[in-house]
């Protein structure tokens, strides 16, 4: 026993170092990974910040002509618009200078006839100021226009400039995107490929401490059946699920991890503790669904009757079973219970079995809750087990 406790003391330290190794090599990759992540977020940052310094500069300077070339056309607008009403003005002053002229002579000259000279000064003033309104409305007509005119060119101006600078922009920020988008990748690509080295080296590094360990385990078993005589009695009739897997010896071929999961509902009963074990043979991750975790219970009074050396293959069995069987309480009456459990598994195995009611109806309502669970996990894989029963009392009822 002395033996055996130093050899598992210097498994232990070799695995333990073995991991401290793996992880001090997967923290360096991860820094390195982490570094250049950081170099190449930088460096891109710093190229969009240029890119987009250079676009604003160049809206702002196209802006700036714009606003000079529309304060320009706006002056010389304002001036023109100024020159003609002085001109205007002018001419109204002087042709009311004139008739004022008139009419002082004329009243001096004639007293008498003043009210025909006010009748025709009157008609005079009258025809006056509707020419004089005629030439305004002309004169504003025509600088409208012109105004008009002016502002068309310039909205023209200023959405050809618009254009050109969206359609600038649109191919910076296309150019931006594809080099964003291939430097992702290129880094999605490198993280990749780094990941997969590492899997493998732990993958191997872990394959090759359990074959060590089972050499080890193997030995130190074959050195203590030398040294006890091996008893010829073996485990029948057991109830848990740990003894019946032991006795169908799927320990002692026990294939590589296939990856896929599987639910079995009905795991302690007969065809249930089978559909356990075939599945555990084929290397499957399986989780034994049950009402209660009194019948999974790792007790068995016939363990003690074992040699060493059988016990030590159990405990070894025990081992390899944890990694691959999880046993878990849930109502199959209740989709709501079944969901979580559900999780994550690609195929579902109901052995359930129900006492012989009139009529049967255990099957359906297990079935209703079960399938509705997997719809809610997307499992589209599922093998159910019924029975019919040919008891003369039961022949009434119906098979579902």
């Amino acid at each position: 026993m002395m033996l055996i406790d130093k050899i598992i003391r210097v498994v232990m330290m070799l695995i333990d170092k073995i991991i401290r190794v793996v992880m001090m090599l997967i923290d360096k990759i991860i820094r390195v990974v982490m570094m250049l992540i950081d170099k190449i977020i930088r460096v891109v940052m710093m190229l969009i910040d240029k890119i987009i310094r250079v676009v604003m500069m160049l809206i702002d300077k196209i802006i700036g002509v714009v606003m000079m070339l529309i304060d320009k056309i706006i002056r010389v607008v304002m001036m023109l618009i100024d020159k003609i009403i002085r001109v205007v003005m002018m001419l109204i002053d002087k042709i009311i200078r004139v008739v004022m002229m008139l009419i002082d002579k004329i009243l001096r000259v004639v007293m008498m006839l003043i009210d025909k000279i006010l009748r025709v000064v009157m008609m005079l003033i009258a025809k006056i100021i509707r020419v004089v309104m005629m030439l305004i409305d002309k004169i504003l007509r025509v600088v409208m226009m012109l105004i008009y005119k002016i502002l068309r060119v310039v909205m023209m101006l200023i959405d050809k400039m618009v254009r050109v600078v969206m359609m600038l922009i649109d191919k910076i920020i296309r150019v931006v995107m594809m080099l964003i988008d291939k430097m992702v990748r290129v880094v999605m690509m490198l993280i990749d490929k780094m990941v997969r080295v590492v899997m493998m080296l732990i993958d191997k590094m872990v394959r090759v401490v359990m074959m060590l360990i089972d050499k080890m385990v193997r030995v130190v078993m074959m050195l203590i059946d030398k040294m006890v005589p091996r008893e010829p009695s073996r485990v029948s009739n057991s109830e848990g699920l740990i003894i019946y897997i032991f006795e169908k010896n799927i320990c002692e071929f026990w294939p590589q991890d296939s990856g896929m999961k599987i639910a079995i509902f009905g795991a302690t009963g007969q065809t249930g503790l089978e559909a356990v074990a075939q599945a555990l043979q084929r290397g499957y991750h399986v989780t034994a669904v049950v009402r209660t975790l009194d019948k999974i219970q790792i007790k068995d009074p016939k363990l003690e009757s074992l040699s060493a050396g059988a016990r030590n293959d159990y405990h070894f069995c025990l081992y390899l079973l944890r990694a691959c069987l999880q046993v878990v309480v849930g109502n199959v009456m209740d989709a709501g219970s079944l969901r979580p459990l559900l999780a994550g598994h690609e195929a579902v195995i109901s052995c359930l079995g129900f006492p012989r009611t009139k009529p049967v109806t255990g099957y359906t309502d297990s079935m209703k809750a079960i399938t509705e669970a997997m719809r809610s996990n997307n499992i589209r894989k599922l093998v159910a087990m019924t029975s019919w029963y040919t008891d003369s009392e039961c022949l009434s009822v119906s098979s579902v």
